[in-house]
């Protein structure tokens, strides 16, 4: 990561510092978005900001801000680390959920009740990281060029997880099981293609 730092001076002759700490985060980070970078850590007067801090902090206005430092990465450097992250992630899924669905075919059902529900963990983590992929992805070639696949699959996905999250609800583990080794296993792989050519493109 690139870092940047700024004094009290430097942010007020580069940046306004008139408004909130927000409004100044925001145009710094517009400005690193224009040069295909992210803002990935902030420093204020040395402390390094948590998600929780940054509400509170950010209300305050800009004034206060005696010195600031980001940490920024490229864009291309995190659509690189977040494709090797989720098809890994993705592989061992399909593998696991594939064992999963091969116990309850052996009559198993009532000993993998837990996974099942576990399954739900997952798609939580597959739908926050798709998000953040797509975001990265909203410029650039691929996407223009696999947007209808891509939006299809998503689609399936968030039907998926709603038949999913209903059979979980009514403590109906058949279809649950179901609704995994017909339409869950086949999205996941959809997924993986994707990334496959995601990977030809980045890696």
């Amino acid at each position: 990561m690139e870092q940047h730092t700024w004094d009290k001076g430097s942010l007020s002759n580069e940046f306004s510092t008139k408004g909130s700490i927000f409004d100044l985060i925001q145009v710094i980070e517009d400005k690193f978005w224009l040069q295909k970078k992210v803002i990935c850590e902030i420093y204020i007067n040395g402390e390094k900001l948590t998600e929780e801090e940054e509400n509170e902090y950010f209300a305050e206005d800009a004034i206060v801000v005696e010195n600031l430092r980001v940490s920024t990465s490229s864009v291309n450097s995190l659509i690189k680390n977040n494709i090797i992250s989720l098809g890994k992630w993705l592989r061992v899924e399909v593998q696991k959920t594939e064992e999963l669905i091969a116990s309850v075919e052996d009559g198993r059902l009532s000993e993998v009740k837990d996974e099942l529900i576990l399954v739900i963990d997952g798609m939580s983590f597959l739908t926050t990281n798709l998000s953040l992929l797509k975001g990265f992805l909203a410029c650039e070639v691929f996407f223009e060029t696999h947007i209808k696949v891509w939006e299809q699959t998503e689609q399936s996905f968030k039907t998926i997880v709603e038949d999913i999250t209903q059979g979980l609800e009514n403590h109906d583990f058949a279809l649950v099981a179901e609704v995994i080794d017909y339409n869950y296993i086949e999205n996941l792989n959809k997924w993986l293609e994707l990334l496959e050519i995601l990977e030809d493109n980045y890696m």
